[in-house]
């Protein structure tokens, strides 16, 4: 429950600040009235709308296939893992963080996660 709560706070806190920056801009560039104002408050604004969006963005349209090319594996041997990603609906998604969490028990050498640009694509393989 602590951790629900502490989790929930930091990202009011978050947001708060988000929100507190765009005003502090848009304070500015209505106070400045210039070029370079105006273009802060509008490229931070729209870098915050985008990733506001996409946090919104229903996660049951994708779907996530994993595949083992070997089906059994010794002591010492290594394994490739295929991972698709494929999206059901042709919504434009502007990038996606996928992390693959192996048992504790399997040695990994390389990072499991990685971020993809999926803009128009429906499939992805890594």
């Amino acid at each position: 429950m602590k951790r629900k709560v502490g989790s929930l706070i930091k990202q009011l806190v978050r947001t708060l600040l988000l929100l507190s920056i765009i005003v502090i801009l848009y304070s500015y560039a209505m106070f400045q009235g210039g070029f370079i104002s105006w273009f802060l408050f509008y490229s931070v604004t729209t870098v915050v709308v985008l990733g506001f969006v996409t946090a919104l963005f229903p996660l049951r349209f994708i779907s996530v296939d994993r595949s083992i090319q070997k089906p059994y594996l010794e002591n010492g041997d290594h394994a490739t893992v295929k991972v698709t990603i494929t999206k059901n609906v042709p919504i434009p998604l502007f990038y996606l963080g996928v992390y693959d969490a192996p048992p504790n028990s399997i040695r990994v050498e390389s990072h499991p996660g990685s971020f993809f640009f999926m803009l128009f694509k429906k499939r992805t393989n890594v």
